[in-house]
């Protein structure tokens, strides 16, 4: 500090004169109570009751000090980066009390946020320090369930959604797409408003076909989707071939006989000149669009009776048709582990099997019964097990003695709806 004296030539007096540094260290005892005084940091405290949910968040504060200047407005400000400021998203709290809670709403599922609490004055603005909160992720509160029952064009799939804090929920159900992600502007089915588990039945589906699908709520301006589950339908495979298709009949009377091109097909015990001989019939179907290790839900192999076969004059026959020397004429279905040509095939040259997985053909009940749904799925599960050593089927009578016999149609048959026909389920 400098002095100086003045001098007055009447009176004498002194003034005293500061330098600039005095000055600038005493200008607060020159204002007045209404001069901006600094506020103070709020200070933000949080507790367990946030009541944290999807879309909203509560936020507690605390104003500690106004900084000896009224403040203004308070509030919360917040945003996905750190460091919020007003100038981002922001809601004022009107109470106008040190201690205030602001509810957040609008927010987005799974996101992480940063908080600031705020206080306004005349000399500015005080931030509290920052806090950040995760908001809960839509899976929290709605589940997809796995499929169950899936077949050739349904399934049937359900949910679960919880009670949601600020969500009243107007529809649920499932949605569903060949495409990931669906939503409810693809495929859906409603189960109606408020919580609690559902199922619904898929309907109308593509065999074969790969679906996405998820649960979903909605209210009156959201909608919030489950975690996606996926499945695929069971897969249909029908074969009935025409004249290209693959089968033949061998007899033991005329061991180098073939009969690749004749119309029947025929499993027998039988005489001719008083002379035993037996037929075994061969089929095979083209499997090769079924993945090696797929699963066969059912396999169905439908074989028509020839009425004008020369065999028999076409009637099926066992112990009924001829009641004291006939049988009983179910027959076995064996996977053929051996390559064979329809147009070569003979008694002499026939293809070995194998008794694993084998199928029965069960005894007739009329003589000019039809077979339109003989189970076959276990020959054909092994099949595509042993792809490389399979070449169709064989059809033996289970006792081979006479008189017993089946007579059908095979695919050089003039009339093609009575050709043999496979249909097979697969996933």
């Amino acid at each position: 500090m400098s002095i100086f004296f003045l001098k007055n030539k009447k009176k004498r007096f002194y003034l005293l004169v500061f330098t600039l540094p005095f000055l600038l260290n005493s200008c607060y005892s020159f204002f007045d109570d209404n001069d901006i005084v600094l506020l103070k940091t709020p200070n933000i405290q949080t507790t367990n009751s946030l009541n944290i949910s999807i879309f909203t968040a509560t936020i507690h504060a605390e104003l500690v000090d106004d900084g000896d200047s009224p403040v203004e407005e308070r509030g919360i400000c917040w945003n996905t980066q750190k460091e919020p400021t007003i100038s981002d998203s922001k809601l004022v709290d009107l109470n106008n009390s040190s201690f205030y809670a602001v509810k957040l709403e609008n927010l987005q599922p799974l996101t992480t946020y940063y908080v600031r609490a705020y206080a306004i004055n005349k000399k500015g603005i005080g931030y509290s320090n920052t806090i950040s909160f995760t908001t809960l992720g839509e899976f929290s509160s709605i589940a997809t369930s796995a499929a169950d029952s899936i077949d050739i064009t349904t399934a049937i799939l359900g949910g679960t959604v919880a009670s949601i804090s600020d969500f009243f929920i107007t529809d649920k159900g499932v949605c569903w797409s060949t495409n990931p992600n669906p939503t409810i502007n693809d495929f859906k089915s409603s189960s109606g408003e408020g919580s609690g588990s559902f199922k619904a039945i898929l309907t109308g589906l593509t065999s074969g076909t790969k679906y996405y699908v998820r649960a979903y709520a909605t209210n009156a301006s959201k909608v919030i989707y489950g975690n996606e589950v996926s499945f695929k339908t069971l897969s249909v495979l029908s074969l009935q071939p025409s004249t290209e298709g693959k089968d033949a009949y061998i007899n033991s009377r005329v061991p180098d006989a073939t009969s690749g091109s004749g119309p029947d097909i025929d499993i027998m015990a039988w005489t001719y000149s008083g002379i035993k001989f037996i037929t075994r019939s061969l089929l095979d179907f083209d499997l090769s669009t079924i993945p090696e290790g797929s699963m066969i839900k059912s396999a169905t192999l439908s074989l028509y009776n020839n009425p004008t076969s020369q065999n028999n004059s076409g009637k099926h026959s066992d112990a009924n048709t001829y009641p004291t020397t006939g049988g009983d004429n179910a027959v076995l279905v064996k996977r053929i582990t051996q390559y064979w040509d329809e147009n070569t095939v003979t008694w002499n040259t026939q293809p070995a099997t194998t008794d694993e997985s084998q199928a029965i053909i069960p005894p007739s009940t009329d003589v000019h019964q039809d077979y339109p749904s003989i189970d076959i799925t276990s020959v054909i599960q092994s099949i595509i097990n042993n792809k490389t050593s399979s070449y169709g089927m064989m059809l033996i009578l289970q006792t081979e003695d006479y008189y017993r016999g089946l007579i059908f149609a095979s695919s050089d048959y003039p009339d093609s709806t009575k050709h043999p026909k496979l249909v097979v389920v697969y996933y």
